[in-house]
């Protein structure tokens, strides 16, 4: 949406013109404005009046962007500016490659390798926010932006936590602040800074005194231990909503939807379980949500490039000249963020191992115990054959051992439900005392996709009977329906609830049966 000739004129802190409105909520509008100063594009998120006119909200935000402005991380969204006057605003690096929520909005869900790699730099991200005595408190799909190389980025750090009190006082959850909704549709990546311009991040607002930097990190709010593990428990639930759709990690007996579901997640649904845990003292911290990652990396192929929009569509110029924009306005080289970010697909087939192993380079500390994993020693107990072992007998195995177990679950020809299939490592490798032995649980035989049936089409009854029962489905009964192509009698297809798309082995089916054309026909 273009802003009015009006709104073009307005400026923040004598620095910004608006160009066009990407994004409003209830609590701020986003802009992508022009900055006067170094002639870049950036995004500028400007509080409403009702909630600027709060005192004490004003001091809230005042305080969180000082703190945020501090902070320095390739996948947290950098703070370029903020002020208060005329109204509270802050100015970030300008992204174009949406936000997770939009992804998952227009019916996208992302591969467990996708998760993973997207998780991993969150989790590096959450580490050093944690460690600056800080905490995200609102961390949801529309929080994780992506630039054009569809690499991912926290955004909204200070803002939500500025708000959140405000909400609280109204008696709303603060599961996920109305501000990351706006954040969502703000689509950033790339501001990019022209070529020998100096960069401002993290600079002060014109309208608001100087502070130096003892004086802003002691305005700064210090958040609690247990706030940060909300901030991973978040994350986890996060990952786990981009693959399956839902935010759901644990199964009820029985249900075989969310046990498909847990499926779809494969070895990382251990992992973010154990992360998102009920009780905050069991949740992983982010440290070791990042190390968890890195270990399970191997047992997933590849990830493909997450499908982002590729670049921003500049305005008309009919629309350009309606604000004195022009073409020497161009933006050119690589934004900030992807400067100092690692280059996960600037190879298209670089290998996988690869990725983790830059990784685990760049997690530093937390790299050590992961590196451990890689270079086990021999002389440690051999991992026994637990093939076909119930999950009880294996887990109660691996902990006389000493070993930690993470229970993957599979589906696999010719396995029966409950036990294990395989383990990793295989039995005669070895693992450290305390590290963490992979099991993988069967779910049974593999699922049948309805549309794999279609060949049952013009079939008689008797035939396809025979077909189904040799796949392992129960056929009991017949639905007619009229068919004006297929002749009285054959098969035109299978009864199955609209949404289901594969069959357990054992289910039983009704075969629909052309009737012939309807009389009305």
């Amino acid at each position: 949406m273009m802003v009015t000739p009006a709104e073009s004129l307005r400026s923040f802190g004598d620095r910004y013109r608006l160009l066009k409105l990407v994004g409003e909520g209830s609590s701020a509008r986003v802009y992508v404005a022009e900055d006067l100063t170094l002639h870049r594009r950036v995004a500028l998120k400007i509080l409403k009046v009702e909630i600027a006119d709060d005192t004490s909200f004003r001091d809230r935000f005042a305080a969180e962007m000082r703190a945020t402005s501090l902070l320095n991380h390739p996948r947290v969204l950098p703070v370029y500016d903020w002020g208060l006057d005329p109204q509270p605003y802050s100015v970030t690096e300008y992204l174009t490659g949406g936000s997770l929520a939009m992804l998952l909005d227009a019916g996208h869900r992302l591969t467990p390798s996708q998760a993973l790699v997207m998780g991993l730099e969150a989790a590096r991200a959450l580490v050093n926010i944690h460690a600056g005595g800080r905490a995200h408190l609102s961390l949801g799909p529309s929080a994780i932006l992506f630039d054009s190389g569809a690499r991912p980025y926290i955004s909204d750090l200070g803002l939500s936590a500025a708000l959140l009190p405000a909400a609280a006082s109204d008696g709303d959850a603060p599961e996920e602040s109305e501000e990351t909704e706006e954040s969502g549709d703000v689509s950033p990546a790339a501001a990019e800074t022209p070529d020998g311009g100096a960069d401002d991040d993290g600079a002060r607002s014109a309208t608001e005194p100087e502070a130096g930097p003892d004086e802003q990190a002691a305005a700064a709010r210090s958040y609690s231990p247990l706030e940060q593990t909300q901030d991973v428990h978040d994350l986890a639930l996060l990952l786990c909503e981009a693959v399956t759709g839902s935010r759901a990690l644990t199964a009820d007996d029985g249900d075989e939807a969310s046990m498909a579901s847990l499926t779809a997640l494969g070895p990382l649904q251990a992992v973010l379980a154990r992360a998102a845990a009920a009780e905050p003292a069991d949740r992983l911290s982010a440290a070791d949500l990042a190390e968890e990652l890195l270990r399970v990396a191997n047992l997933l192929p590849r990830p493909d490039p997450i499908p982002v929009p590729s670049e921003y569509s500049p305005p008309s110029a009919s629309a350009a000249a309606s604000y004195d924009q022009t073409e020497d306005f161009a933006q050119v080289g690589p934004s900030v963020s992807e400067r100092s970010a690692v280059p996960l697909d600037d190879a298209p087939r670089r290998r996988w191992p690869g990725i983790v192993l830059a990784a685990i380079l760049v997690l530093g500390g937390a790299a050590a115990g992961v590196w451990a994993l890689f270079l086990r020693g021999t002389d440690n107990p051999a991992v026994p054959e637990l093939e076909g072992q119930t999950l009880g007998a294996a887990t109660s195995v691996a902990a006389d051992l000493g070993w930690q177990v993470n229970e993957i679950l599979v589906r696999e020809s010719g396995t029966s439900r409950g036990r294990v299939v395989r383990t990793e490592p295989p039995a005669g490798g070895t693992l450290d005392e305390g590290a963490t032995l992979d099991l993988f649980v069967s779910l049974g035989e593999p699922l049948i996709p309805v549309s794999d049936l279609r060949f049952l089409y013009g079939m008689s009854v008797e035939e396809a009977t025979d077909e189904l029962e040799s796949l392992g489905l129960n056929p009991s009964g017949e639905t007619p329906v009229n068919d004006a192509v297929v002749p009285s009698g054959l098969v035109v297809g299978l009864d199955v609830e609209e949404g289901v798309y594969e069959l357990e082995v054992g289910a039983e089916v009704d075969l629909l049966v052309s009737d012939g054309p309807s009389e009305a026909g």
